[in-house]
């Protein structure tokens, strides 16, 4: 079946996702437009006390008011409405981060890294999943909820997606970032997603920036009880 065009505009997902953390926070930071509507999100997890400090978000109808790049390394990305604004903008291989959504600010400046970047048919090649995971990015900044304010200083995660989705798919990620007992930083990209047979995979390890490919890795975990441990292998 030949999805006509209004449908591929409606099924075209696009992002910018950041996860940034540091010993004691986790935040994340989303610009997406999923066809008929916009997000743009924010959470706080203070890690420290297992406890969420805030979470926020703002819905558009079709993506209205969202501005994404077709290229994760170059081009601003902007959000603006009501109390919520987002700015992304790229200075080289640098980016400037800031959001405000009401009484939650945040500013992050974004170092150097490297990435993986695959594209991937989905659907019998009726559609396609364009990706570009970066870990281990140096983050530095703030977050601010009303009078409390926490420095920033770790690494962030870039998952930058571009696509053609099927009505139905599967995918699950991880990400971890930090670094080693001798200083040196690593990131890891491990991603299962229902692409085509064959199709490139993300999964990566980066140590010290120097970029490690992986084999194929499968998830296994128990969908009735999905906070249980789950496992991470490679049986090819």
């Amino acid at each position: 079946m030949i999805v006509p065009p209004l449908g591929r505009r409606l099924r075209r997902k696009e992002w910018d996702f950041y996860g940034v953390t540091t010993r004691d926070h986790y935040v994340g930071i989303v610009i997406a437009h999923a066809g008929y509507l916009g997000v743009v999100a924010a959470q706080w997890i203070d890690l420290a006390t297992a406890r969420v400090v805030a979470e926020r978000a703002s819905v558009t109808p079709f993506g209205a008011g969202v501005r994404l790049g077709d290229r994760s390394d170059e081009g601003d990305v902007r959000y603006s409405f009501r109390s919520t604004s987002l700015a992304i903008e790229h200075d080289g291989p640098r980016r400037r981060v800031g959001g405000a959504w009401g009484d939650l600010t945040i500013e992050l400046e974004l170092g150097y890294a490297p990435g993986v970047e695959v594209v991937a048919p989905l659907d019998g090649g009726r559609g396609v999943y364009h990706n570009h995971k970066i870990p281990a990015l140096p983050a530095r900044g703030s977050i601010q909820l009303g009078a409390r304010t926490e420095t920033i200083d770790g690494f962030a995660t870039l998952d930058w997606g571009r696509g053609i989705w099927p009505y139905r798919t599967s995918w699950r990620w991880a990400a971890a970032q930090g670094r080693l007992a001798d200083g040196r930083a690593i990131g890891l990209t491990l991603g299962d997603v229902s692409a085509d047979p064959g199709a490139p995979r993300e999964d990566a390890l980066f140590v010290d920036n120097v970029l490690t490919k992986l084999a194929p890795i499968d998830f296994t975990f128990d969908r009735g009880s999905a906070l249980q441990p789950w496992r991470f292998r490679n049986d090819r």
